[in-house]
């Protein structure tokens, strides 16, 4: 008999990766490794949806694209066991880099998840990840709340400066401002 509680299949980003190629996940939608286990990402409601659509249209705009890429719900390789889809990443440039591998903390500025539904996960699971991957910055978009938790100085404990901004306030990475209240929705 298999106990369900204790037995359980870990991936590795590579046989990750082979078995999505293979089709093993058939049409799931968007699936995400961390920690060796995969998951289902979370559905993208409109006002989700809407919000990772203005960052991207802020920061494609805002950033210097030879130097800065800006990339939406594709994967990041942390180690060999996580590789997550931010709901957006920004990442050093050019582009062509990343023909042969998925973009590295080291290549990294910027990580940004927008929860609604998934505020925990992201929250408890994810963020400490990629401060533990050594990821320079993370924001977590916070719709419940209205709120962007800006995380920086990443250690392998989680990040150790933490700063909320609420929605009269603004958020800086790369010299691109935005302000929280035209990220987030109508209240």
């Amino acid at each position: 008999m298999v106990d369900l509680a204790t037995d359980r299949w870990t991936w590795t980003a590579e046989s990750y990766e082979a078995a999505a190629a293979a089709g093993i996940f058939g049409s799931e939608p968007r699936l995400e490794l961390l920690d060796g286990e995969v998951y289902h990402a979370a559905a993208m409601r409109p006002p989700r949806a809407l919000t990772v659509g203005k960052l991207l249209d802020r920061f494609s705009s805002g950033l210097d694209r030879d130097r800065w890429i800006v990339r939406s719900q594709l994967p990041v390789r942390l180690d060999d066991r996580s590789e997550p889809e931010p709901d957006l990443w920004i990442a050093r440039g050019p582009a062509d880099r990343y023909w042969e591998r998925h973009p590295a903390p080291a290549d990294l500025a910027l990580v940004v998840e927008v929860a609604d539904t998934s505020l925990a996960f992201d929250r408890h699971r994810k963020t400490p990840r990629y401060a533990e991957a050594g990821v320079p910055e993370a924001w977590l978009v916070s719709l419940p709340e209205r709120t962007v938790q800006h995380y920086a100085e990443p250690r392998p404990d989680g990040y150790q400066s933490l700063t909320t901004i609420d929605v009269e306030g603004v958020v800086n990475v790369l010299g691109v401002e935005i302000a929280v209240a035209d990220i987030l929705p109508p209240q």
